[in-house]
């Protein structure tokens, strides 16, 4: 396992004060809970969007939203391509938001193993490099570049690597609350600047110091937060918020009834509660889902819906 070393210089200092502060003002910004489910519904399907592009897979955002909405089954590679990334996010989302124990070999390998096999997944000394970057008392941000920079030296040109190492990154950041409130599609930087950050990797190399990368990752990291914080707030201009007058009685009732978080409904419970048919059951949840306002988890039978 090859591991470089850094110095932290004031520049780079510099950069994670810069970070912090978009951090801080991002989830500090007064937002309708309607608002940051609808931006998180669209940075989701940015960021499958983002990681399909390397692949050569052209695939539209609303084509991404049907799939991901489970609103037909997955058929073509691509749409296999697709929900894999959204379960592997969701995975990393899910397990290590603000879990800042080290992940457990069998969990960390997950993410791997859903990207591109179990094969191929055990030439990367995932747990290892998690180990070597999570020691110290080095800032979140620079941990995560930390992480990526030695997946990718560590890969052995394995074709998908640089999306472990991207997810991998979201682990570090998620692990220490730093979320963006999902909103944020670190993704987009990863993808329009890949030639730019393999020259940096091949500097850093050559130079056997990370020194340079991670300034240059840190700053980057904080840039497309002001970016695209800054175009969220020209969006939200745009996005009506729905309203409880804009919902039947049956819907509101059926957001009081899992307005307890650790409650959550089936089209078959709708049905037996309100007395009506799985049709009208399935509208009304449906309707709610694209409204924002419901989250669908599973599929088929087994599927059910909990409170945004």
């Amino acid at each position: 396992m090859r591991t470089l070393s850094y110095t932290k210089k004031v520049s780079i200092k510099k950069s994670v004060s810069d970070f912090e502060e978009i951090y801080k003002d991002i989830i500090t910004f007064p937002l309708h809970p309607r608002i940051i489910a609808q931006l998180r519904w669209n940075g989701i399907q940015k960021r499958i969007y983002y990681n399909l592009r390397p692949l050569m897979q052209q695939v539209s955002l609303n084509s991404i939203a049907q799939i991901i909405s489970l609103k037909r089954m997955p058929h073509s590679m691509v749409e296999k391509q697709i929900l894999c990334l959204k379960e592997t996010y969701d995975y990393v989302y899910d397990e290590w938001l603000c879990k800042k124990t080290l992940p457990e070999e069998i969990h960390i390998q997950n993410i791997s193993e859903k990207i591109f096999g179990k094969k191929n997944s055990e030439l990367l000394p995932i747990s290892s490099l998690l180990s070597y970057t999570l020691q110290g008392n080095d800032e979140p941000i620079v941990k995560a570049s930390l992480i990526y920079i030695h997946l990718r030296i560590n890969s052995q040109d394995l074709p998908l690597a640089h999306i472990v190492a991207q997810y991998t990154t979201h682990l570090i950041l998620f692990s220490f609350g730093y979320d963006f409130r999902e909103m944020i599609v670190f993704d987009e930087w990863f993808y329009l600047n890949k030639n730019e950050i393999s020259q940096q990797i091949q500097v850093a190399i050559k130079q056997n110091s990370a020194t340079e990368w991670i300034e240059y990752f840190v700053t980057s990291y904080a840039d497309l937060a002001k970016k695209q914080f800054n175009k969220i707030q020209d969006e939200i201009k745009n996005i009506d918020v729905i309203t409880s007058t804009q919902l039947t009685d049956r819907q509101r009732a059926i957001l009081t009834f899992i307005s307890n978080p650790e409650k959550r409904i089936s089209n078959r419970d709708v049905q037996k509660l309100f007395h009506v048919s799985q049709i009208t059951a399935s509208r009304d949840l449906t309707s709610l889902a694209e409204k924002g306002l419901v989250l669908i988890i599973g599929k088929g039978r087994s599927t059910y819906y909990s409170k945004i």
